[in-house]
């Protein structure tokens, strides 16, 4: 086990703003951290030294370890607000290390880090509980990004919402999984010709991407990410000399939105355990319109 600070309070609220400087960088605003107690299990000793160094300063009370088993062992003694766990431990499967931990502390929020993003998808990390997966090298800036929101309360979106996002594929399920995919795909990729566009200040590729995504995005219902991209085609529309920059990162900021809302609809069609009781059966919900 790495080195450890154990001296636990109670505090689960995290309400104070402070700013907070990584090396130089620019300063960047972030939620107060002090007393947050965090357990973390990661093998690597340069990355347990970073996730160490972070949260000693950020005056948290936490306990890293390299060993899976004593993490069980102490997450059974101690209470504990948030976990860190790297997907690609050694002795056992992070998303598998992350069912035993809800096992014994069902309110734990928990945060997935791992160097190949290829093994996992964002959304097996949220069907395993976790509320964000950060990217390896992890550095003071992501860590805090990452702690701040796995921090926030989960968001459940209403029965309106999947339904409204649920009737666009007529009940369908394998027509809606193919389209969700597709959907997604052509979503990434106009997020790029749109950010070329942007640099070129070409105001007619902009207008032709911005128009493409948000077709795509009215699929999933309203939105942040939808919001931004409507300003941006109709700016590009009128050839207004924008920034476009602000709503392309809004827009990029809450593509993760889209995401969840994804997960939140497979998850209401097919588990029984969902937390939205009543879609359970996509005939339920067979538009008429």
């Amino acid at each position: 086990m790495f080195q450890t600070n154990t001296s636990f309070r109670n505090r689960k609220t995290l309400p104070i703003k402070y700013w907070f400087v990584d090396k130089g960088s620019k300063m960047e605003k972030h939620t107060d951290f002090k007393g947050l107690r965090v357990i973390a299990v990661e093998d690597n000793v340069v990355c347990a030294k970073i996730i160490e160094r972070f949260l000693e300063k950020m005056e948290c009370h936490f306990q890293v370890f390299d060993d899976p088993e004593n993490a069980l062992r102490s997450l059974k003694e101690k209470s504990f607000d948030l976990a860190i766990i790297d997907l690609n431990n050694p002795s056992i499967a992070g998303t598998l290390l992350a069912d035993k931990f809800q096992q014994i502390c069902p309110d734990l929020n928990m945060l997935a880090t791992t160097a190949f993003v290829e093994s996992y998808s964002r959304e097996e990390c949220l069907n395993h509980g976790f509320k964000e997966l950060l990217l390896k090298p992890l550095n003071a800036e992501t860590l805090a990004q990452g702690i701040e929101k796995a921090m926030q309360p989960a968001r459940l979106f209403t029965e309106e919402e999947l339904k409204e996002t649920l009737a666009y594929f007529d009940d369908d399920v394998e027509f809606m999984e193919k389209n969700f995919q597709v959907m997604m795909k052509k979503i990434s990729s106009k997020t790029q010709d749109l950010e070329n566009a942007i640099n070129d200040n070409d105001f007619q590729k902009i207008t032709f991407a911005s128009h493409s995504i948000k077709n795509s995005l009215m699929y999933f219902g309203k939105s942040k990410a939808l919001t931004a991209i409507k300003e941006i085609e109709d700016a590009s529309r009128k050839s207004e000399d924008i920034n476009f920059h602000y709503p392309l990162n809004t827009f990029k900021q809450n593509l993760s939105e889209i995401d969840d809302k994804v997960a939140a609809i497979r998850k209401a069609v097919h588990d029984e355990k969902t937390n939205y009781p009543s879609i359970k059966l996509m005939n339920q919900y067979k538009t008429t319109a």
